[in-house]
Order: structure tokens, then C-alpha cells, then sequence
């Protein structure tokens, strides 16, 4: 009996103590989807010289296969970074967002818009309902991410990163092309997002208003994942709430050859297709919003001289 007793005590205060490490542990971050993916992106936008970039993109994959940082730069002189992700919910987005801001001061906000259609709705759509359960009672488990975050803080607090990258941008040039045929087929019908990514919508847009951003939605090409009637529910809200839409699968302009300019049959553009529609939206970017050229700036020489690096 009183070995029982000993056990129960024993097992009591380890409980006790991982509920009180946990809540020392614990952010005061809104939900985030992918933990872990979120850091990575709030730690690669801290890392940029504050106030430095004038546009910041947020969205999924179809994002950081469209928009080239690198090609913008050499087109008009305008910094941004991509903090897309793969699969990025819209939760995400937000969370990469707010943080940007304790840096940064964009002029510009561009959401690429296929990530509205991704579900947020984690406890329904997992299948790691158990262990979400489990993290909730647990915080320890739940931010035990924040066991690398705080060991890192201590590691690299006197080292000095300097990192020359793509800013989020993946290129890719194998082709494989698109045979689908025409997809933007003229409708009156609606595919609605969801009430909660409507939510995190409406509270992205917030963030932009408190901060004197402009948010910038854009639908890049992919037959894959646009259609007429996604554009119409885009269209609305960025109408109700005095928010400007690009829809870039419509826009001839831009001149996609859907048999080189994809990576995997219309899915993802590949280099080819993102130097096209980054060239258009850089040119669309220094007209529309009170952006400077900087390439002449010495303060963005790192920019330049990365340039001058690809150009070689």
C-alpha cells in the first residue's frame, strides 16, 4: 500500500510538473497549423535588416513557386521575401504576418490566394485527433518545439548570420506540361471558403490597415487549383472590403505556355513561368503602390551584389 502511495505521488508531481513547464513554455502566438514551418519563416524574415522590405508574399506552395524576390529586385528594384510554406493554412499566414510586422514595415502585402482554399479546421480534417487532444491537456507536448527555439536563442545569441538565398522562392526547371485545355470557363457559381478562413482573411486585412499596408490578393496560374468560380468568391470579398485582386489565370498578358512554363502538368509553374509572372508583377507593384527603386541605393548593396552573383 504505502508503495502505491509513493507511486501515485510520484506520478502526481510529474504531472504537476510538465503542465507548469508547459505553460512556462508557451507563447502567447495565435494557433498556428504547422508549428514548425511557421518558426522557420518568422526566423528567416527576422533575419533580414529591419524595415528593409517593401513586400512580403505569404501563401502556399503554389506562392514560393511564383515570385521571385531575386527577379523583382532585378526588374525594378523592389526587396520582398516570400514567407510561403507548403500547405500554409491561412492561421499560418497571419502568424507569419504578425511577427513580420514587429520588423518590417511593408508598403505591400501580397497573399497568394489558393491557400484560402486549404481547411484550418485541424481536429476535424486529421488524423492526429488523439494526439491534438493529447497536446491541448499537455502543453508541454504541444510547444515542444519551443525547447529547439530556446536552446538556438542560447547557442547562436553572439553569432552573426548572413545568409545569401532565394527569400523564400524554390526554382525548379524540369517541365512537365499541362494538357487540360482552357479551365477559366466563364460561371456565376461560387466556391466559398470557409467561415474561419474568412476570419483569418478579415484578420490578415486588419494587420494591413493598423500598419498602413496595402494587401494585395493574387491568383497565380494554375490550372490545377483556379477556376472561374473560386475567382468569383475572391472577387467578392476583395470588393466588400476595398481590397485589389489580380487574377493572373485570366491575364493574357502575362503569355504562360502551359507546355514549358510548369513543373508538373499545370499544378506549379516552374522557373520559366515564375520569372513571367514575376517580371509582370513587379512592373504591376512600382505603378501601383509608392514603391522606390532602390537598385541605385547603397543601403540595399546586398541585394546587388547578389545580383550580380546569379548573374554569373
Amino acid at each position: 500500500m504505502r508503495n502505491l502511495i509513493k507511486s501515485v505521488l510520484f506520478f502526481s508531481g510529474l504531472y504537476v510538473l510538465i503542465v507548469f513547464f508547459g505553460y512556462v513554455l508557451k507563447t502567447k502566438e495565435e494557433y498556428v497549423f504547422d508549428k514548425t514551418s511557421v518558426r522557420i519563416k518568422k526566423d528567416e524574415i527576422a533575419k533580414e535588416k529591419d524595415n528593409s522590405l517593401d513586400v512580403i508574399f505569404l501563401g502556399d506552395s503554389i506562392c514560393y513557386s511564383s515570385f521571385s524576390p531575386q527577379i523583382i529586385w532585378d526588374e525594378q528594384g523592389i526587396t520582398s521575401y516570400v514567407g510561403a510554406s507548403s500547405a500554409q493554412r491561412l492561421c499560418d499566414s497571419y502568424a507569419i504576418l504578425k511577427s513580420a510586422c514587429e520588423t518590417q514595415n511593408p508598403k505591400v502585402v501580397v497573399l497568394e490566394t489558393t491557400c484560402l482554399y486549404r481547411s484550418i479546421d485541424i481536429e476535424e480534417n486529421n488524423d492526429d485527433y488523439v494526439l491534438n487532444v493529447f497536446y491541448r491537456k499537455l502543453p508541454l507536448f504541444e510547444h515542444h518545439s519551443n525547447w529547439k527555439d530556446a536552446a538556438d536563442k542560447i547557442v547562436n545569441s553572439k553569432m552573426i548570420l548572413e545568409k545569401k538565398s532565394t527569400r523564400g522562392f524554390v526554382s525548379r526547371t524540369n517541365v512537365n506540361e499541362y494538357t487540360g485545355g482552357e479551365y477559366m470557363i466563364p460561371s456565376e457559381k461560387r466556391d466559398m471558403f470557409s467561415n474561419i478562413v474568412e476570419k483569418y482573411l478579415n484578420s490578415i486585412n486588419q494587420i494591413c490597415n493598423d500598419n498602413n499596408i496595402k494587401l494585395l490578393l493574387v491568383s497565380s496560374p494554375s490550372p490545377v487549383n483556379w477556376s472561374w468560380e473560386r475567382y468569383n468568391a475572391v472577387y467578392d470579398w476583395a470588393i466588400k472590403n476595398n481590397v485589389t485582386y489580380l487574377d493572373l489565370n485570366s491575364n493574357k498578358d502575362i503569355a504562360i505556355d502551359w507546355k514549358n512554363d510548369t513543373k508538373d502538368g499545370g499544378d506549379h509553374l516552374n522557373l520559366y513561368g515564375a520569372t513571367k509572372v514575376s517580371k509582370y508583377l513587379a512592373n504591376y507593384l512600382i505603378n501601383s503602390y509608392d514603391i522606390e527603386d532602390k537598385r541605385n541605393d547603397s543601403a540595399y548593396a546586398d541585394w546587388l551584389a547578389y545580383s550580380n552573383q546569379t548573374d554569373k
